[in-house]
């Protein structure tokens, strides 16, 4: 009789093909279980308690071999020694709201100092703008008279010639009066040279010799009452369009760094800085409060930033509401940078900031050119974090510093990009890359401590993100999750390019089917050494790629929790899950989810017929968790409890007396299902009797077998199989189908193994 044996799963769970037409190594479902490097089946890691922490914390970043939490306000000490509690102080200043037509570019920030509510509003109330009529190159100009001024000096005429005393000039053109000279008894329409007057030639032109105003243009602006240094912004014109600093002012004309190349007659100026009025609540306005372009305090402690210093529009408004009170929300991203924590917080009232953790009193990042957004990542000895259009980063070794000129600044990543150019999440690659993602590609530079050294390497088309925490590192290669399932940047081995990998086709139809994912279920990725896994956590499961070169293993699985994962971290090879205040441990050694010990029972009551009442303070349980007792004289043995409430439970025992002891190990069980594709022989068409099964396997296993690919609901009757079953006689199972797709589950407190499964069976026509 034939024999086909399964023994190879190291493909895992594989959707791409229908049921019936699959390999039957590529499973079907793989839930709470992985592939092994030996490409056998093995149930998860259980899940043991190991905190549960005290209110006001969010967050898991491993950093310093701790676990470390974060708190808005106040000092938290975690009784688990393994965590670590940091304040890290937000703002309860809600970002503005903006209402008109121009530029808005307003942000807020600060933290109100007072109690309570409040409303601040901010009004553009004043801007200075004028009309040029004439621009002109004033370095030279001509002259229409000469006249004696003294025995050796002449007097030159020279219509509003702009000049100062000590200035030199280069006189041609003329008769007697050629030559460079330094002038003096400078007047509006004259000056005076040191040479002897002949006569009045009444022509020439004199041009500056030293000329102060080289490459620059007059500008005319009837009564423009500006002053030396301002600050104007020219539009409208066709040649000095641009922000300048004015010089040479007087009533009717300044000078702009500008070189001359014609009289546009046009245009308009408008001077920097525009003013803004404010008030808090209904109080009064204090009005005229310049822009300044860097943070501007109100009242207690509430600033405003402009980006722009000018071009805004008059009566513009600004409303910044302020909240009673501010909670961590969300960290973003955490790192270690020169042996101090790097963090990136939201907050309840959506606002962002980055902390670095380094004993000083204020610990967010105050540098105006900190970005303040989501993602941020660390290589080379730098910070960087995305920006828009740019990725800005932070001077090297100095994470507070983001504006040191020649090693703090920005990749123009925007310019680069063909389509969306708004960055949306970075990764490392190998050591010194970094990947810019975006909404229809990525990039990938070069980076170095030294700006110099940045460069753009190439485009990543197709390698797009949304999700900046769903990105981490395996071996060589970089694990993301785009918007159209998982996908990897790997080095093409022939090619030295580095290029986008379907790593997640097997499952893209399961992960597609969750896209887009809220901003509640943020997916998080960490790299789990222990069994050389990509894990995702996305609301209550975590996705689980198992990835083994050597052995030749790329395997999807899906881990299932009875809770939502709030953070994943995995700190010296461990995998640690937060949900809520809890803290779990994947656990090698542990069957159950959210597994305690030594949980203690202080009365015992009766609950009904049957049924004992177990009393143990905050036990934490839920309906459907199994206990095992011990140390009780009537009570000892395994239970699935009922009637839960904060500090009771029933278990289905008759009640006897009342021990008022023992201690108890909790946990909620959990379902491994595997379940295999559909198997023909090759021979689709043909009945065949199944007669038999054989497994090799630690543990038991439920099994039972779909053999109608048309109907998935149709499915045997169960049976156990424990073990090794090959030295003995086979298991029976007499099923006449043209396939079989065996389905296996176990959700025992045991560890299970399945190593390979045979199916013998008899073909019962001919082709």
């Amino acid at each position: 009789m034939p024999v086909i044996t399964f023994q190879d799963f190291g493909l895992g769970k594989d959707l791409r093909k229908g049921a019936s037409v699959s390999d039957a190594n590529r499973l079907r479902e793989l839930k709470n279980g992985y592939v092994t490097t030996g490409k056998a089946i093995r149930k998860r890691p259980g899940t043991t308690l190991i905190a549960r922490l005290e209110t006001g914390t969010f967050g898991l970043v491993p950093a310093l071999g701790k676990l470390n939490t974060f708190t808005e306000s106040g000092s938290i000490t975690h009784a688990n020694a393994l965590l670590t509690a940091h304040q890290v102080a937000g703002s309860n200043v809600n970002p503005a709201s903006f209402t008109g037509s121009g530029l808005n570019d307003l942000t807020s920030g600060g933290s109100y100092t007072p109690a309570g509510a409040a409303s601040f509003t901010v009004i553009i109330d004043a801007k200075v703008t004028g009309s040029i009529t004439k621009y002109e190159e004033l370095n030279k100009g001509s002259i229409t008279a000469m006249a004696s001024a003294g025995a050796t000096t002449t007097t030159i005429t020279s219509n509003a010639h702009g000049l100062s005393n000590g200035n030199f000039v280069t006189i041609t053109g003329t008769n007697s009066y050629n030559g460079t000279f330094t002038i003096s008894g400078v007047a509006t329409n004259t000056f005076v040279i040191t040479d002897t007057f002949v006569a009045d030639d009444a022509a020439g032109t004199w041009e500056l010799s030293v000329n102060p105003l080289a490459n620059t243009t007059t500008v005319t602006s009837a009564s423009h009452g500006l002053s030396n240094g301002n600050e104007v912004s020219i539009t409208g014109t066709s040649g000095y369009n641009g922000v300048f600093a004015i010089s040479n002012v007087a009533t009717n004309t300044f000078v702009i760094s500008k070189i001359f190349t014609a009289d546009d007659a046009a245009g308009t100026w408008e001077k920097s800085p525009n003013t803004f009025k404010w008030k808090k609540d209904s109080g009064s306005f204090t009005a005229g409060v310049a822009i300044t372009g860097s943070a501007q305090n109100l009242q207690e402690g509430v600033q405003v930033t402009f980006e722009s210093n000018f071009g805004h529009t008059l009566n513009d408004q600004w409303v910044v509401n302020i909240g009673s009170a501010v909670v961590v929300n969300k960290i973003h991203y955490g790192d270690v940078f020169n042996g101090y924590i790097y963090v990136v917080v939201e907050y309840s009232n959506g606002s962002i900031l980055h902390h670095y953790l380094d004993g000083s009193t204020v610990t967010k990042i105050t540098d105006a050119n900190c970005p303040q957004t989501k993602a941020a990542v660390k290589i080379e000895n730098k910070i960087w974090a995305i920006n828009g259009d740019n990725v800005r980063f932070s001077a090297t070794g100095n994470p507070r510093d983001w504006t040191a000129s020649q090693d703090a600044g920005f990749l123009p990543v925007g310019l680069k990009q063909r389509g969306a150019d708004e960055s949306l999440a970075l990764g490392q690659y190998q050591v010194n890359k970094l990947v810019v993602f975006f909404k229809d590609g990525a990039q990938l530079w070069t980076v170095d401590p030294d700006p110099a050294n940045h460069a753009f390497t190439q485009l990543l088309p197709g390698s797009s993100t949304s999700y900046h925490r769903g990105i981490t590192n395996l071996f060589q290669d970089l694990y993301f999750l785009s918007d159209f399932g998982f996908r990897s940047i790997s080095e093409a081995a022939l090619t030295g390019n580095q290029a986008e990998f379907d790593i997640g086709s097997p499952i893209d139809s399961v992960i597609q089917a969750l896209l887009p994912i809220s901003s509640t279920h943020t997916p998080q990725a960490v790299f789990n050494p222990r069994l050389g896994q990509y894990l995702i956590a996305i609301g209550q499961s975590i996705y689980a790629f198992t990835f083994s070169r050597t052995a030749k293993i790329s395997a999807w699985s899906e881990y299932t929790f009875p809770w939502v994962i709030s953070d994943i971290a995995v700190l010296n090879s461990e995998v640690y899950l937060r949900s809520g205040d809890n803290v779990y441990q994947l656990d090698d050694e542990c069957n159950y989810d959210a597994k305690e010990t030594g949980k203690a029972i202080t009365v015992m009551a009766s609950g009904g017929t049957g049924i004992t009442t177990i009393t143990s303070a905050a036990h934490g349980r839920a309906n459907g968790d199994e206990v095992t007792i011990s140390g009780t004289t009537s009570y000892n043995g395994v239970f699935t409890i009922s009637n839960v409430a904060t500090n009771t439970f029933t278990i289905p025992t008759a009640f006897v007396a009342n021990d008022a002891t023992g201690t108890y190990i909790a946990g909620t069980p959990f379902q491994f299902e595997m379940i295999m594709s559909f198997f023909d022989s090759k021979r689709p068409s043909i009945q065949k009797l199944w007669l038999g099964v054989d497994t090799v396997a630690t543990g038991t296993a439920s099994l039972s077998f779909r053999f109608d690919p048309r109907d998935l609901t149709l499915e045997t009757d169960p049976i156990d199989l424990t073990g090794d079953t090959r030295p003995g006689d086979l298991v029976p199972v007499e099923i006449t189908s043209t396939n079989l797709a065996p389905v296996i589950k176990n959700n025992r407190n045991e560890l299970f193994q399945l190593d390979a499964i045979s199916l013998v069976y008899e073909n019962l026509t001919t082709s």
